[in-house]
């Protein structure tokens, strides 16, 4: 027989613990053995006091289960009640190598200081196998079984062969993806279980969707925790909604609503209530008496099996933070603020929901939707198309070329324009040299040059490129910085400053420009809500459509899609800007340049 084989059958015929997590951790865990432990609660430990923790703790230690992530609002006892509980239980019962993972070596100290360290003092059988364990800073050998506390670049990590159980807590605030991460230090057993929970981070600016608890908990079978309406008895689950007076979610009384438009708080936090899709209303009295009567139920029956995961939101809380009034306010408060951070905190930590509100996306079909089939790649549509050419005989015309500067290799893109703005995509390619560069350039018949010198080790090689190959080459740079305080601005910059042929008639012209003002103008573009025309040749490249699609806006801040190069998008975006500069794209508003001053901080 292999040897991983009979490993595994070794492991199904392990008698397992009769004794249940929940039922361990009730008849031994009492948070008043440690005056210090970090929790206010100083009673005995009570599995129903946080609903759902009891079924989650049992699945945690179910061998069909591989994975759990837990996708949870803040303050829901996840740490406490579902990663140390199974671990405790673990020691006292069920020994196995054990790894708690956070997202840095300074939240692993703390986790090790305040809560597992001390927290093996609650029961009498965990204190008594800690006194005996010889233990480091982040390592403990027990009697049967090593533990260690690890963080995301902790070394000491990838010296072990794995572990059996892994503990992720917080795995959104990591600075890597956490699901690869843990799930290769489970590689080394034939039976091991990945045990994670979070609530998604609201001060990264990226879509919901690309948040790691996120991503964890819809590949996962996604349970969610249903209660018996109590008039209807159809289940139901605490859910956001919405201010529609016929539909599910919290709701207040109208008359905390004062004659001036705004909300009375305190009124709105003591009539707060919650109503049922059935439209049965539940009283902040009534909350956890219904709350303790669900039951977890799978929504996602396509999951890989023994992938588990669930939602844990704010109304299944015993704490204030989690009754109806404080979730009402929050939500006005949320509302009538001007940082869209607070509305995406209140989601995130509250309901674990997603934010959509502030994000800007665009997908691949929008490129195609812009091919015109009376264009020709390579060729200058206004120019070369004798029936276009008719249409635009008076009109000012120009073609100008934006370049992305790589550590490797420079980027070449080229658009030609008619006033007021329409334009139309030529041609792009890859180069090695600067002279390629020119010569592109001199094929497409460029009125400018426009070359990003954003990139740090080769800034000074892009200002002496410019300034050799004369008028009509200029260096430009966006900013995300308010600091900026126009749409561009003018520099004269020595790009030999410091040598030999530094003087003032080495000086070459180059552009700052906001990047928010000219990305959106080029997403209006893309997006076919701009009066003006962005014309494509047919069939475009792979390459091009990925990388015009590339960017996205969220809540003010421009990212790259994940999977995606932005190049491209950046080329395009430089030939914008010249033509703004220049006057032969009309933006419908007055953009000024300023003069000198340097670059901004």
């Amino acid at each position: 027989m292999r040897d991983d084989t009979r490993a595994a059958l070794i492991e199904i015929a392990k008698p397992r613990p009769r004794q249940k997590p929940w039922e361990w951790l009730r008849d031994n865990i009492d948070f008043g053995r440690v005056p210090n432990y970090d929790t206010q609660n100083k009673s005995a430990y009570d599995p129903d006091y946080f609903p759902g923790w009891k079924e989650l703790l049992d699945l945690s230690v179910d061998r069909r289960t591989r994975e759990m992530w837990g996708l949870k609002c803040s303050r829901a006892g996840g740490t406490e009640n579902f990663l140390l509980g199974r671990h405790r239980y673990g020691l006292a019962v069920d020994p196995c190598s054990t790894l708690f993972m956070t997202g840095s070596e300074r939240s692993a100290d703390g986790m090790m200081r305040r809560r597992i360290k001390r927290g093996y003092g609650l029961a009498s059988d965990t204190a008594k196998k800690f006194a005996r364990a010889h233990v480091l800073e982040h390592d403990i050998a027990f009697e049967g079984m090593d533990f260690r506390v690890g963080w995301v670049n902790d070394k000491m990590i990838y010296k072990q062969d794995g572990y059996e159980l892994i503990l992720g807590d917080e795995v959104s605030l990591w600075p890597v993806m956490a699901a690869a991460l843990l799930r290769k230090r489970t590689a080394g057993y034939s039976f091991s279980t990945l045990l994670a929970i979070s609530s998604m981070d609201p001060k990264a600016a990226r879509p919901t969707s690309q948040d790691p608890i996120w991503i964890e908990y819809h590949n996962g079978n996604q349970l969610n925790w249903y209660m018996p309406d109590p008039k209807t008895r159809r289940l139901f689950k605490f859910e956001k909604g919405d201010s529609g007076h016929d539909t599910a979610g919290i709701k207040w009384s109208q008359e905390a609503k004062r004659e001036d438009g705004s909300w009375d708080l305190d009124v709105v936090r003591k009539t707060a209530y919650y109503q049922t899709p059935d439209g049965t209303k539940i009283t902040e009295k009534a909350r956890m008496k219904i709350a303790r009567r669900g039951k977890w139920r799978a929504e996602n029956p396509h999951a890989p099996k023994g992938i588990v995961s669930f939602k844990y939101v704010s109304p299944m809380t015993p704490l204030k933070s989690g009754s109806f009034g404080e979730l009402a306010v929050n939500f006005l408060i949320a509302k009538a603020a001007t940082n869209p951070v607070l509305m995406r905190t209140y989601l995130y930590e509250e309901w674990c929901e997603e934010h959509t509100g502030n994000m800007l996306r665009v997908s691949d079909s929008l490129v195609h939707d812009l091919v015109n089939r009376n264009h020709r790649k390579g060729e200058l549509y206004f120019t070369d198309n004798e029936t276009v050419r008719a249409l635009y005989e008076k009109t000012q015309r120009a073609t100008f070329v934006g370049v992305d500067v790589q550590q490797a290799h420079l980027v070449c893109y080229a658009e030609e324009y008619a006033y007021p703005g329409d334009h139309a995509t030529i041609v792009w390619r890859y180069a090695q040299t600067w002279d390629e560069v020119e010569a592109f350039a001199n094929q497409v018949r460029a009125s400018a040059v426009v070359v990003d010198y954003g990139y740090p080790k080769r800034r000074l090689e892009v200002l002496q490129e410019c300034y050799r190959r004369g008028a009509g080459w200029f260096p430009a740079k966006g900013f995300d910085t308010k600091s900026l305080t126009l749409p561009f601005k003018q520099t004269y910059l020595d790009p030999f400053e410091g040598s030999s042929k530094q003087g003032s008639d080495t000086a070459v012209l180059t552009y700052s420009w906001q990047n928010d003002i000219f990305k959106m103008i080029a997403m209006d573009l893309l997006k076919g809500e701009s009066d003006k025309k962005w014309i494509m040749y047919p069939l475009p490249e792979a390459d091009l459509v990925n990388q015009l699609a590339s960017e996205e806006r969220v809540d003010g801040v421009w990212k790259t899609k994940g999977g995606h190069e932005n190049h491209l998008w950046d080329c395009k975006v430089l030939c914008l800007l010249i033509a703004i500069i220049s006057g032969i794209y009309q933006t419908g508003y007055s953009i000024i340049s300023g003069e000198g001053g340097g670059e901004p901080e």
